[in-house]
């Protein structure tokens, strides 16, 4: 049974997504969140214009080959950080600075995305590809998400991605990683935040036409695939 679903209903879900500065509407009308978030956001650049509280990792050679950039929100915290990778690489975002847990609390990794032509070559079981929203420090080896297939998203996608509660002094890290593709990706409003009281979340995607996808993958295909 989908509890998020059960708990906050087809007519909350929207309003609690509205809490959070996730909810389906334009980036220009997009309110700063309202829930306070304790990872960093994108608003803060270094001189380079890139987010100043998060590292571009390049995992493959070829990743020196991508294009990271930042898009300029209204506000600030709406910057989305732009991964054009023109040949086939590995290439993760990742925070820099540990992301302080509370023992005893369950918390929600939130982040928005939008996929232009992303093309992977490969099982993504048996070899990495696509896209993955990973928690680290959390779970053991840490929570992900996955996106795989080829093709585009419609428009700006939520991924949400309960966290079950840390043990005493543990740290988080948030990693946006892109594995062995080509394409272009955009993230914007990254954040954790604690679940609210009464509500038991479960993974999953919450796409432009009010669909929710559950479940700890998207799959996403051109009209060639069908």
């Amino acid at each position: 049974m989908n509890f998020f679903h059960k708990r906050l209903g087809a007519l909350a879900i929207p309003v609690f997504l509205l809490l959070l500065g996730s909810a389906p509407r334009s980036a220009a009308d997009r309110p700063a969140r309202r829930l306070p978030s304790l990872s960093p956001s994108f608003a803060s650049l270094d001189k380079d214009r890139l987010p100043a509280a998060w590292s571009i990792v390049p995992k493959t050679e070829d990743a020196k080959l991508a294009k990271v950039t930042v898009e300029p929100g209204r506000p600030p915290a709406n910057n989305a950080i732009l991964m054009d990778i023109p040949k086939e690489a590995t290439l993760l975002v990742e925070t820099k600075a540990p992301v302080k847990l509370g023992p005893g609390k369950e918390y929600l990794l939130v982040v928005e995305m939008k996929i232009e032509d992303m093309h992977t070559i490969g099982h993504w079981f048996q070899r990495p590809t696509g896209i993955r929203i990973r928690a680290t420090g959390v779970g053991g080896g840490g929570k992900y998400l996955s996106v795989r297939g080829n093709g585009d998203t419609d428009d700006w996608v939520t991924a949400m991605l309960p966290l079950p509660a840390p043990a005493p002094g543990a740290n988080c890290g948030i990693s946006l990683q892109c594995h062995n593709m080509t394409g272009k990706i955009r993230f914007r409003n990254p954040m954790i935040i604690p679940v609210p009281p009464g509500v038991e979340a479960e993974s999953c995607f919450i796409l432009q036409d009010g669909y929710l996808s559950f479940g700890g993958t998207l799959a996403i295909y051109t009209k060639f695939d069908e």
